[in-house]
């Protein structure tokens, strides 16, 4: 574990392994290790408590892995094998980015900073945020505002915060006209967390309106409550409910989740440690996941959004080698596409997208992914082969889009890139 090293050394180690590992070498520590500002604010008012808390419903799990055969998790998707001539073209500075996102109506672009806020791409230094609770997320490395998503109409912000309490909170907040009315925000769901690290923070919206949520083990190392293959709680999972903020209860389970009576209903796949940025490639209906590793090794995930209670492995497995307890039976447990070691030089796989603009055709249909500490950018080509693209930041935090499909790159130093032809 390297969450007791100073950001400071952390940061110098990051840009020393990036020119160390400049061409094909690739790696990752355990953790993202990210800066959050101490806030002391008092939780604002106006967010209803009307949400399920977990750990929720008490349902005995006869099994710990569903009685349903997992193919290999190879998306049916093929990726052009050019590798392009890119550029890296710095668009804006924020606090802590890691996200950039488009409102889907009007497609403006917004930036989701850790400390707490999202403000507009394109907004002026001093200029009011478009929504602000910087004054009740907690300050650890890995805790903050971590991710947002909006409803696919528009009308609805959904964020995905660690509390003061360091819980994860996921609530809906009315969005109109490119600000958020906080004084009618819902929580949706809220879970507890036992340790301040492995928080994920993603959050998707898909074309059907379900939101997707990934959720790390809850912390420490090597997942000591082995939470991440409990079906009965939500950490270690990818998790998909159908927000219902108008109603009487928050959120509904969408068809197709779960077996039911099979562990917690709100589950899509499990045994996840840190999923730190994914996304869905809707063109082939293929979720990829960057699930971050332990000590040896990172991994890259890519399975079918179709696909019945996927097991991704964690603990009984780091990437695609033995960790602890009992191995998989062929079929059991979804294969990673792409794994990398420590060996190599990074520090934390950052999930990417699979690009689908049109201002660098020779990049399309290509994942585009980074990794925290060696800051190169990489796709993987037609037969998931990691190539680097030449281009390089410090501490790349995550891969947005924006409404033609172009890509934006955070770093968690300020800077926020657009990736161009060169």
């Amino acid at each position: 574990m390297r969450t007791s090293l100073s950001y400071g050394h952390l940061r110098t180690t990051a840009r020393a392994r990036r020119k160390q590992f400049s061409t094909i070498g690739l790696g990752g520590v355990s953790v993202l290790v990210v800066l959050s500002l101490a806030l002391v604010s008092l939780v604002s008012p106006g967010t209803s408590n009307a949400a399920p808390i977990e750990p929720a419903p008490s349902v005995k799990l006869t099994k710990a892995t569903p009685s349903v055969k997992l193919t290999k998790a190879t998306p049916s998707v093929k990726l052009t094998k050019a590798t392009p001539s890119v550029k890296l073209t710095k668009v804006a500075l924020a606090e802590n980015p890691v996200q950039v996102l488009a409102d889907p109506v009007t497609g403006e672009l917004f930036v989701v900073e850790q400390p707490g806020r999202l403000r507009a791409l394109s907004a002026a230094p001093g200029d009011a945020p478009a929504y602000d609770v910087s004054g009740s997320v907690s300050g650890g490395n890995e805790q903050g505002l971590l991710g947002a998503a909006f409803s696919r109409d528009g009308t609805w912000l959904y964020t995905n915060r660690t509390n003061r309490n360091g819980d994860t909170e996921i609530t809906a907040t009315p969005w109109s006209h490119g600000s958020a009315d906080r004084s009618h925000s819902v929580l949706l769901l809220k879970v507890a967390q036992p340790h301040s690290n492995h928080n994920g923070g993603n959050l998707i919206v898909d074309g059907t309106g379900v939101l997707w949520i990934g959720l790390g083990d809850g912390g420490s190392a090597g997942d000591p409550g082995n939470r991440a293959q409990n079906l009965n709680v939500l950490l270690g999972k990818m998790l998909r409910i159908l927000p219902t903020p108008g109603q009487a209860r928050p959120y509904a389970i969408p068809a197709g989740n779960v077996p039911k009576g099979v562990g917690r209903p709100e589950i899509w796949g499990y045994g996840l440690r840190n999923p730190w940025r994914y996304s869905i490639d809707a063109a082939t209906s293929t979720l990829w996941i960057g699930d971050v590793g332990q000590n040896r090794v990172e991994e890259i995930d890519a399975v079918s959004v179709k696909a019945v209670r996927p097991n991704f492995g964690w603990p009984r497995r780091e990437g695609d080698t033995s960790y602890r307890g009992k191995a998989f039976r062929a079929g059991e447990a979804v294969e990673p596409v792409w794994t990398f070691t420590h060996d190599s030089g990074g520090c934390s796989v950052t999930g990417g997208v699979v690009y689908r603009g049109s201002a660098i055709p020779a990049l399309r249909g290509m994942y585009v992914y980074s990794d925290f500490c060696d800051g190169t950018v990489r796709v993987l080509d037609d037969r998931f082969r990691s190539t680097s693209l030449g281009v390089s930041a410090d501490q790349i935090s995550s891969f947005g889009v924006d409404r033609n499909g172009e890509i934006y790159i955070t770093s968690l130093e300020g800077p926020i890139y657009r990736l161009d032809v060169r």
